[in-house]
């Protein structure tokens, strides 16, 4: 993560902006389609509203409006295209206090 507003995850509102690269070639990737899930596995329940994601430039992403509802276990689920590139998943888990 390059940036994120609030500088931790916490509850409410937060904006993250992503940096993308290929893992060959350390390129920026640009022009990727990302499709991002707040998700809590313990309850089975994902977030009350869908981030936002805008491509800025050279491979930076800002993902908006992601919300957090309540404290807990969070997965970040996130589905990355790229060009004729197969679909990448990663989960990114964290912990929110209250």
């Amino acid at each position: 993560m390059q940036v994120a507003t609030p500088s931790l995850p916490e509850r409410g509102e937060n904006t993250w902006v992503i940096a993308i690269e290929d893992m060959l070639t350390d390129e920026s990737a640009v022009d990727c389609t990302l499709l991002v899930t707040p998700f809590m596995p313990e309850h089975n329940h994902g977030a009350p509203m869908a981030p936002i994601v805008t491509e800025l430039s050279d491979g930076e992403y800002e993902i908006n409006q992601i919300v957090f509802s309540m404290p807990g276990l969070w997965e970040m689920r996130f589905e990355v295209s790229c060009g004729s590139e197969e679909t990448d998943h990663l989960v990114y888990a964290f912990w929110l206090d209250a």
